[in-house]
């Protein structure tokens, strides 16, 4: 009896070494895992029903801490969390990378002409996440199936890597010129939008109110202004200009009836984009209308 109990004590004990020296508390005991499916859920929580924190994507490294059930629970791109076991391969490695933020990166320039598409996910279909000027710079992380993981600004995400160089372009982009590419992609943007209906507190994509439309159209690019209309149009988030020296793409403040403010983005020939009122469609008008005359107030530089 006593031999029995020796060794089911010994077994314990071995398989609980094995155990702790794959999936320990400590950073030290920390396996390293390789992600083998496409678009694998990274959960706050080990069950389907919990909250998605990211995706991760074959060939991806995760560093695995732990396991309950089915699931492991990881550190992946700085993030911890739990992933299925179906779609983690455990390295036998011990040099394995740790984590996909670990990985070298290298910078990278845009060669598109009319700037790059960054999407959430390598494929065409993918939702689009914000334009990529010509001339940017990106931070590549990895490479795959001809798209490449980038980080632009305080956006991260996926971009077809023929439009990304990785030697430095000869010829800088100026600030100004910068500018007045994504001024012109803001002005395209805006204009797709004309036909849309206004509704109050609407900010797209299928319809409007004043600041919903300018707040939808700069953050496709990546500017963070102000919801509100009074926010947008006196904030300090941008400077003020003189309405002699407008630019396509500049933010225009109208003094609306009661307290309210009207807002729309400049297009260049006295011209500018709004979101009307209740009953009417997003539209085009002039400056040098009787209305917006008389009740235009300013205009702020969004774009610099």
């Amino acid at each position: 009896m006593n031999n029995y109990k020796k060794a089911v004590t010994a077994a314990v004990i071995s398989a609980g070494f094995i155990f702790s020296s794959v999936f320990g508390t400590s950073a030290a005991a920390a396996s390293q895992g390789t992600v083998t499916g496409s678009g694998v859920r990274l959960r706050s929580k080990p069950n389907t029903s919990s909250s998605i924190l990211t995706h991760a994507y074959k060939g991806d490294k995760v560093t695995v801490k732990d396991k309950s059930g089915n699931w492991y629970n990881v550190v992946f791109n700085g993030k911890a969390g739990w992933m299925s076991a179906d779609y983690v391969k455990i390295s036998s490695s011990s040099t394995a990378t740790a984590s996909r933020s670990n990985t070298a990166t290298v910078p990278g320039w845009i060669t598109a002409n009319s700037g790059l598409i960054l999407r959430k996910s390598p494929s065409t279909s993918s939702a689009r996440i914000t334009v990529m000027p010509k001339g940017s710079q990106v931070t590549i992380s990895s490479e795959k199936n001809g798209w490449s993981q980038v980080k632009y600004g305080n956006y991260n995400g996926w971009a077809s890597s023929k439009y990304i160089t990785k030697t430095k372009p000869v010829s800088k982009v100026t600030s100004s010129s910068r500018s007045s590419s994504i001024s012109s992609q803001i002005v395209a943007l805006a204009k797709q939008q004309l036909g849309k209906p206004y509704a109050h507190g609407a900010a797209g994509p299928n319809a409007f109110d004043c600041s919903g439309l300018t707040y939808y159209v700069y953050k496709k690019f990546g500017y963070s202004i102000p919801r509100t209309s009074s926010g947008q149009g006196f904030g300090s988030y941008a400077p003020t200009v003189s309405k002699s020296n407008l630019q396509p793409g500049d933010l225009i403040v109208f003094k609306s009836s009661g307290s309210g403010y009207h807002m729309g983005i400049y297009i260049g020939g006295n011209q500018f984009i709004h979101a009307p009122n209740p009953g009417r469609k997003v539209s085009v008008n002039s400056l040098n209308e009787s209305w917006y005359k008389s009740h235009y107030i300013q205009a702020k530089r969004v774009i610099r």
